[in-house]
């Protein structure tokens, strides 16, 4: 298995077309087909089917799809551990980020950094909440982007950016779906007792959505029939998309689609997108710069509104009037 070609099948996966894929990677589509054939043969398994002349994923895709995503990952970042090798005189900032968002967050804004600090190299791991914490605190990483539903760390800081809770993605196929608003800003509330017989997609149970999940499964006094679960939340809306099972995801990633309609949980715990580090640390002025980066793109790319507390305060108030910002612009 090549894996450059991984790139391939996330690209068949994205786009849903082996020829708008084989227009994204500038190769043919008999040679993508090929490439398709192959992997599946060596796989001894189907990870697309034919629907409308879209290619959905199969539940062993889904599994690949993650797979591929992380193996890209690693050499990302071992092609850039050689780099710090080689260029020892260059600074560096080692941060941690949860899941894909977090991921896709700093490659946005990486650009931007590193042309304020050019002498300075962000390397980017992969960590769960805990993860992140055991990380911080042995120095392995200065900071740490995810989410929290409890933002209580003993010797660490959190800095939260943004609020948002969970919700339903529902299969429109489902008997309750008819129940959904078609406004996607003023999304129908229900109770999630009442999909106690439905299967479900959700988060792993070591993620901070998981934990969540788990809360609200047990709050509503039944246990769910989880078919899949995934440690990247877009995974799981991706899943519930394919019409594999209900899922429960951050409201961030409830977008209008045709397959899906989306529930308000009541009772829905309430999540913080953070930047977390050592209470008893001083953040440097290129790691503040990259918390504002966080805040900006986040607040660009979901539509919600930045959480205001005194801390995003003091960065907006740093890093806005550089970029010809003032303060109430930026509320």
């Amino acid at each position: 298995m090549n894996l450059k070609q991984l790139s391939y099948f996330i690209a068949i996966s994205d786009t849903g077309s082996l020829s708008a894929a084989a227009e994204k990677l500038n190769i043919t589509q008999p040679g993508l087909s090929q490439y398709l054939s192959k992997l599946e043969g060596e796989l001894k398994t189907e990870l697309f089917t034919r629907h409308k002349k879209k290619y959905l994923l199969t539940p062993a895709g889904f599994i690949f799809l993650e797979a591929a995503k992380r193996m890209l990952d690693i050499q990302s970042q071992t092609l850039h551990s050689i780099e710090q090798k080689i260029n020892g005189s260059q600074k560096s900032i080692y941060v941690g980020t949860s899941g894909t968002r977090g991921a896709v967050m700093i490659a946005k804004t990486y650009g931007q950094f590193i042309s304020r600090y050019p002498e300075y190299k962000l390397n980017v791991a992969e960590l769960l909440g805990a993860q992140a914490k055991d990380a911080i605190s042995r120095g392995q990483i200065s900071l740490w982007f995810g989410g929290f539903f409890s933002m209580t760390t003993p010797g660490m800081r959190h800095i939260p950016f943004m609020v948002e809770e969970l919700v339903l993605a529902v299969p429109v196929y489902h008997h309750l779906a008819h129940l959904a608003t078609n406004n996607s800003e003023l999304l129908t509330s229900i109770d999630i007792s009442l999909f106690k017989d439905s299967p479900f997609a959700l988060a792993s149970e070591a993620t901070e959505v998981g934990k969540a999940s788990a809360s609200l499964f047990a709050d509503a006094g039944f246990i769910p029939t989880v078919v899949y679960r995934s440690s990247v939340t877009s995974m799981i809306n991706s899943a519930a998309k394919a019409g594999i099972g209900v899922g429960v995801v951050l409201a961030s990633y409830a977008e209008p689609c045709p397959e899906l309609v989306f529930f308000r949980i009541k009772s829905s715990p309430l999540m913080h997108l953070c930047a977390l580090h050592k209470a008893e640390r001083s953040l440097s002025e290129p790691e503040r710069y990259l918390i504002y980066l966080q805040i900006k793109i986040t607040e660009e790319s979901t539509g919600f509104k930045i959480y205001r507390n005194e801390y995003v305060n003091a960065l907006l108030a740093e890093f806005d009037s550089e970029n010809g910002q003032t303060q109430t612009e930026s509320t």
